[in-house]
């Protein structure tokens, strides 16, 4: 040891003046340390932790946030890095709780694909953990759900109101006219209002086995208005007949509003006030409660034949299509065309001739993700 050595060897030299390098403090070692280690504690866990230098990290690197309809299967892709043979990983929902385990492939890379995901807006959490670390990232996504299908099966019209002659039917559909001469009614749905913009909705209609060839037609019209007080302002200024019970405005009125109309007419009208650009039963696409105007349309001979036919209409920009038993019937651009929304129902007429017009199924094709409490 080094200090025995030093007492030995004084007392060689006894009585003699020390060396001053055997006096002298020898020089303390310097130890260089890493700028990088702010504390003890740094360096006890860098000590402890070797992979430190590659911390563990849980990354959602796809995943949709479009609005995914209740039971479409919903893909998400995670990635795992600084894992270890220990790692537990899995997927949960602030919904629906957990989703199941992530196992990571050779690069980290980990999915999952379900479509049990509950209506609402999820908040999607990818968990990591190797026993010392822990790692998570989050994101969200927005699960919707159409509205149930308006079938009218029973006569609770809960949220609509009916006007003139129109009434729910027993065998489970709204009755606008019935089949006898003079006739007039429509029906509105007023709980609910229908935003502007693109739009799409669907229901079923059957008219004919009417008298002196059948007449005159229905139609279902999105008004632009505040309330019910002016819906009935408009069923009382509407003209009937060829009008079709919302016609106020060019040959059919004098009162100019925002409104989008498909008709199916089965009257020729010549000058009585309106005119029709076809003498066959057809179904057009009109606006502002104007039946004069036909943006588009097209002739349907049979439409008289009482047998349910399912429309499809979609709204896209100035676009109009229009589908009936899943085959296109018509498609085109109204320019200037805006769908300002408002309330959905449907109003018809009977004149001197008359048909049946039935009403069902109405659908509108909007998915929205419940605000849940």
């Amino acid at each position: 040891m080094r200090t025995p050595f030093l007492l030995g060897y004084s007392l060689v030299f006894a009585g003699c003046a020390t060396p001053a390098w055997d006096t002298e403090k020898p020089p303390e070692e310097t130890i260089e340390t890493d700028p990088t280690v702010d504390s003890d504690t740094d360096a006890a866990v860098m000590d402890s932790d070797p992979g430190i230098e590659d911390p563990l990290t849980a990354v959602i690197v796809d995943i949709p946030f479009d609005d995914i309809p209740v039971g479409e299967p919903v893909m998400m892709t995670g990635q795992i890095m600084g894992s270890t043979p220990a790692l537990t990983s899995a997927w949960t929902s602030s919904i629906d709780g957990l989703l199941g385990p992530c196992e990571p492939d050779s690069k980290g890379a980990c999915s999952i694909e379900t479509d049990a995901l509950s209506a609402g807006e999820h908040m999607i959490t990818l968990d990591a953990t190797d026993g010392i670390q822990g790692a998570s990232d989050t994101e969200p996504v927005y699960i919707c759900e159409f509205p149930e299908v308006e079938t009218f099966d029973t006569n609770t019209l809960d949220g609509w109101v009916t006007f003139g002659d129109a009434g729910w039917d027993p065998g489970g559909w709204i009755e606008i006219t019935g089949n006898s001469s003079s006739r007039n009614g429509s029906i509105y749905k007023v709980d609910e209002r229908i935003n502007a913009g693109n739009f799409a909705f669907s229901f079923s209609i059957a008219t004919g086995d009417g008298i002196n060839t059948g007449g005159d037609g229905f139609s279902v019209n999105v008004w632009n208005v505040a309330d019910i007080k002016e819906l009935q302002n408009i069923v009382d200024t509407a003209w009937n007949g060829g009008c079709l019970g919302y016609g106020v405005s060019g040959d059919c009125g004098h009162t100019s509003i925002g409104s989008f109309h498909i008709e199916f007419d089965t009257w020729w009208n010549n000058g009585n006030p309106n005119t029709d650009p076809t003498t066959q039963n057809h179904i057009g696409i009109m606006t502002n409660g104007d039946p004069t105007t036909h943006h588009l349309w097209t002739n349907v001979p049979n439409l008289e034949n009482l047998v349910w036919r399912d429309i499809r209409v979609e709204v896209m920009g100035s676009t109009v299509t229009v589908w009936a038993n899943g085959n296109e019937i018509i498609s085109g651009d109204i320019p200037g065309f805006q769908f300002e929304g408002g309330y959905l129902g449907v109003s018809g007429s009977t004149g001197y001739a008359t048909n049946f017009h039935r009403f069902d199924n109405l659908l509108f094709e909007k998915c929205e993700v419940p605000k849940l409490p």
